[in-house]
């Protein structure tokens, strides 16, 4: 008989040892969710500086009263409490839990049942501190937000720079041909001057045709209002374009 105390004893220490030396936050409830064993992982964890002050509690009022959306969470709707009575293990991602401060922190936990000869005597939860994951979470889904609105903003000025480069283009060459054509338009200022005089010179008229031929007329003629016509298409494009995006 004292060598089986003892052997149990020295399982038990062993136990003691593996528990406390496990970097994992670990704690157990029996079938009235006191706490039965907290190592210490789960007390730096949820900022406790000793066992006792949980161990013989109903731990549940202490780190997991609340939801992660805020509202109660009364111990008998909590799955790990829950699942002794239903025989279903409990694992979930999205949890807050509480510290001795009142600060919480979210968490993902997995509730097992414990047997003792066959029969459900509590349950053991571990858990882990989720915050670092969610940070990084967010960060990735910040990220991909700017990627997404990188992507569109250079979509939007691809679409953009075709017609406004139309634009640019057409009033260059509005820019270049309005020297010509305000030569042209003086001379005939000249033509209609020396009309109203009376007589026109010959000499008057070539040089007027010479200017003609200098602007290239016909071609302006046909060319000045396409040229016109494109800006305003790509001026509306661009209009468009700006108020889509």
């Amino acid at each position: 008989m004292a060598q089986r105390k003892a052997e149990l004893a020295e399982r038990g220490e062993l136990v003691k040892l593996l528990l406390d030396s496990t970097p994992g936050a670990m704690y157990g409830i029996d079938f009235e969710a006191n706490c039965t064993f907290c190592n210490p992982a789960a007390l730096r964890l949820l900022g406790y500086d000793d066992a006792e002050e949980i161990l013989g509690k109903k731990i549940h009022g202490r780190i997991h009263h609340t939801r992660a959306d805020g509202s109660i969470c009364p111990q008998e709707e909590c799955p790990v409490f829950c699942s002794m009575r239903t025989g279903k293990d409990a694992h979930l991602i999205e949890e807050s839990f509480w510290r001795k401060n009142g600060d919480s922190f979210p968490g993902e936990y997995s509730s097992r049942r414990l047997r003792r000869n066959g029969e459900v005597v509590g349950a053991v939860v571990t858990f882990v501190d989720t915050t670092d994951r969610k940070h990084q979470e967010i960060e990735v889904r910040h990220s991909q937000k700017l990627e997404a609105v990188g992507r569109l903003a250079a979509g939007i000025a691809h679409e953009i720079n075709t017609p406004i480069h139309f634009v640019g283009h057409n009033t260059r060459f509005l820019v270049n041909s309005f020297p010509h054509d305000l030569k042209l338009m003086g001379k005939y200022e000249e033509v209609l001057q020396a009309a109203t005089g009376g007589s026109v010179s010959a000499t008057l008229l070539e040089e007027v045709l010479a200017t003609r031929r200098d602007a290239d007329w016909p071609y302006l003629k046909e060319e000045i209002p396409r040229a016109m016509e494109q800006m305003l298409e790509g001026l509306g494009r661009v209009f468009q374009r700006s108020c889509v995006g």
